[in-house]
């Protein structure tokens, strides 16, 4: 093997060790065992430069039915909130719409995809019908970067939260 080879094989797996490693930091997931569609969004604080912050809510990630999906793979937070939603759909005797949320932590949201800075305020945005509604708190992580999955469970009322190192929580309860 030539020193060439030798350098590249190096590099390759130095290169592949930085990716694995990586991905495995940080992983914000959703997913979904309800029978519809869940649309989910996510709130959190943003730090400055100039040692002022402020909370961003963004939305909406629709998620089928059995599947999973990541919002922002680049987004490194201690810990996020989080509101899903279906659609009204027809049931025995009317609608239903289904939601996660908890009314103890408002942020903005509307009905199209959004992104909105200063979401903890209920400031009206020129032009746009916003609402006020409530998210649930996530896990939050001692080292500073959350690695979470949160499942909307088959029952249409309850999620839960995994952390990467394994704590649990069921509807904000947190079992280690």
């Amino acid at each position: 093997m030539t020193i060439f080879n030798r350098i590249s094989v190096c590099l390759s797996s130095l290169a592949l060790t930085f990716v694995l490693s990586g991905s495995a930091l940080g992983a914000i997931k959703f997913c979904n065992n309800y029978a519809q569609p869940v649309f989910v969004a996510m709130a959190y604080k943003q730090n400055y430069s100039d040692s002022t912050s402020s909370y961003i809510s963004r939305g909406w990630l629709e998620v089928d039915n059995g599947k999973c999906g990541e919002f922002d793979t680049g987004l490194h937070v201690p810990f996020f909130y989080y509101r899903g939603e279906t659609n009204w759909y027809k049931v025995k005797g009317g609608r239903k719409k289904n939601v996660w949320g908890d009314d103890a932590n408002k942020f903005i949201t509307t009905v199209a995809s959004f992104n909105y800075w200063d979401a903890d305020k209920n400031t009206p945005i020129s032009g746009t019908k916003t609402d006020f509604v409530g998210f649930v708190k996530s896990i939050e992580s001692a080292d500073g970067d959350i690695s979470e999955t949160v499942t909307f469970e088959d029952d249409g009322i309850h999620d839960t939260q995994t952390t990467g190192n394994g704590d649990k929580s069921q509807d904000g309860e947190v079992n280690h």
